[in-house]
């Protein structure tokens, strides 16, 4: 037995698609309590600098390559650029 549900949110292409759907709920893990020493506490932030700095690489990489494999926007073509330029 199927249950219909009307989802709202961003679409990605205009239209209407009926079909299964997964959904996907993103929550945070729960994480433990903990105390850190005074003295561990300039090492901490070290780790945490390094860890966004990690990331920031991480999703500077994934965003080049997206971009490199998207194709380009409408409309946006070496015939349509020299089409919609200015005559020198």
């Amino acid at each position: 037995m199927s249950d219909t549900r009307l989802l709202r949110g961003i679409g990605v292409s205009p239209g209407v698609a009926v079909g299964r759907a997964v959904v996907l709920q993103f929550t945070l893990p729960e994480l433990p309590g903990r105390v850190v020493a005074r003295k561990d506490v300039p090492r901490e932030v070290r780790r945490l600098r390094d860890g966004v700095r990690t990331v920031r690489r991480y999703l500077d990489r994934m965003r080049e390559r997206a971009a490199r494999r998207a194709p380009p926007p409408p409309g946006d073509s070496p015939g349509a650029r020299r089409r919609w330029s200015p005559s020198p």
